[in-house]
């Protein structure tokens, strides 16, 4: 069983540009948020606004009078060709199209329902042109939004920009712990960051998807709300729950096996049996040895009897770099008065304790 241990001295402080790297790039994130929601997407929405309330253009009017450029034109065309280009996330849905009297361009439909499907070369279409650009296309009673329809223009801005929000605090949340309350753990990932970055990170994906799955963004933002209310009491629960744990002493019971088990582990420090390579760890009756063969039958260091479990805790910053995965603890030893370090999975602790008790 471990013995317990004085707790810790103060945390070193952490380098400066990770903390500055963090901040700069919250600020970034927010200002970039900022921009997408308070000019990109009212913007849109303006132009959403002006598309549906436009008039139709007179037969007097031309196309090339500026004081039309506001009425909606509806023109005939002539299908030249479809051309589907596949992408690895969705299809791009192409025509070629030739007006009357007019030159052939190509244009892209934002799906491949209604119109798309029911076109063939030589099919005569309706084309409806606002503010210089060609917006729907007709065909019969069908209808479909060209890529540049203001229909839909402000999700993309609005989800990007609801998106960002997330990250951007956590970034931020990240540069200040670590700026002033870094003294506070000394845990290589310590919750008050893990928590608070997955909390971000979940609002930023409910954020980003509301707008693709709502029309307008009133709707948009309830749904955001709605979808986030989840993540505060989950964070709530996962604050509470760390801290519980921090309060506590945590035991981990040892185990005794009664046959050899050979597991992924590393023994850091100043002795003959921590070896650069040996990445495995062998646990048995009275046995625990270091071991580069993944089967744990050749090149064994074993470790003496009078190794001392002192604690086991979570990974700290002071470890060696890259000592620690996100699922190991750390079996803090004495080897007389030389520190050890026995770094496994949490699953396997209590064969490293059983193996140093027995």
């Amino acid at each position: 069983m471990p013995n317990p241990s004085p707790p810790p001295g103060p945390a070193p402080s952490p380098a400066r540009w990770p903390i500055a790297l963090a901040a700069v790039a919250g600020a970034v994130l927010l200002l970039i948020a900022g921009r997408l929601l308070l000019f990109s997407v009212p913007h849109a929405l303006a132009e959403r606004r002006d598309f549906a309330a436009a008039p139709a253009c007179g037969t007097a009017d031309s196309p090339a009078d500026s004081s039309a450029r506001d009425c909606v034109r509806a023109l005939p065309a002539t299908v030249g060709r479809k051309t589907v280009e596949e992408t690895p996330r969705a299809g791009r849905y192409w025509l070629t199209l030739t007006e009357s009297g007019g030159p052939s361009y190509r244009l892209e439909l934002d799906g491949h329902t209604p119109v798309f499907d029911a076109l063939a070369a030589g099919d005569t279409v309706t084309v409806e042109r606002w503010r210089d650009e060609v917006r729907t296309v007709g065909f019969g009673k069908l209808r479909q939004n060209t890529v540049t329809a203001p229909a839909l223009g402000h999700r993309f801005p609005a989800a990007f920009g609801l998106g960002l929000l997330g990250p951007a605090g956590g970034l931020l949340w990240t540069a200040y712990w670590y700026g002033r309350r870094s003294g506070d753990s000394l845990a290589l990932r310590p919750w008050q960051i893990t928590v608070p970055l997955m909390a971000a990170l979940s609002l930023g994906l409910v954020g980003f998807a509301a707008p693709l799955l709502v029309d307008g963004l009133p709707a948009a933002l309830v749904l955001t709300g709605c979808g986030a209310l989840p993540v505060p009491a989950v964070t709530v629960w996962r604050i509470r729950h760390h801290r519980r744990a921090a309060a506590g002493t945590p035991v981990a019971v040892p185990r005794v096996l009664t046959e050899e088990e050979c597991f992924p582990g590393r023994i850091l420090g100043d002795v003959p049996y921590s070896v650069a390579g040996f990445d495995h760890l062998v646990t048995g009756p009275g046995l625990l040895a270091a071991t580069p063969d993944p089967t744990g039958r050749i090149a064994r260091r074993p470790v003496p009897r009078r190794l001392v479990v002192v604690r086991v805790r979570p990974p700290y910053r002071t470890d060696p770099s890259g000592a620690a995965g996100p699922r190991d603890q750390v079996v803090e030893c004495l080897d007389g008065t030389t520190p050890v370090l026995v770094v496994t999975p949490r699953e396997h602790v209590p064969w490293i304790l059983g193996a140093l008790a027995d």
